[in-house]
């Protein structure tokens, strides 16, 4: 990945979900690669979100309609918070990462992540490549 020495740069998302191809999803975000991981922002349906990785944990955080905080950590069972903003409701899931792989590649980066929440078997993809000029 080119490293603009922490400078966040412009980036396109895929978020694709394997076990339910219908329901991926792309957009265009802010990517700023740090020594160990990355930090990315978009919006996904209005609301602002943010992706963190660092030292093998994945920090998801989103902000709006819907507030959302999740950490995943390959074999650890972690928490899931969320609310519904607009109709006040919230809950907390249990969430269970079975694995985590993170990936640099020459134009951003790859990341495969297989997790239960709850009794939902979950396998997302989410790739960042840079756009445009840096």
């Amino acid at each position: 990945m080119v490293n603009k020495s922490g400078v966040a740069m412009n980036c396109k998302i895929t978020i694709g979900y394997e076990n339910d191809p219908s329901a991926g999803y792309v957009c265009f975000g802010s990517l700023k690669p740090e020594k160990d991981g990355f930090k990315l922002e978009y919006d996904f349906d209005g609301d602002k979100c943010t992706l963190v990785y660092r030292g093998g944990a994945l920090q998801q955080s989103r902000r709006g309609k819907m507030n959302t905080d999740i950490a995943f950590i390959a074999g650890r069972r972690t928490r899931c918070v969320t609310k519904d903003t607009e109709l006040g409701y919230g809950c907390t899931l249990e969430v269970c990462t079975r694995s985590l792989n993170y990936k640099k590649t020459e134009k951003g980066f790859d990341l495969r992540l297989e997790y239960m929440l709850e009794d939902s078997h979950m396998l997302m993809n989410f790739t960042a490549e840079i756009v445009g000029e840096q």
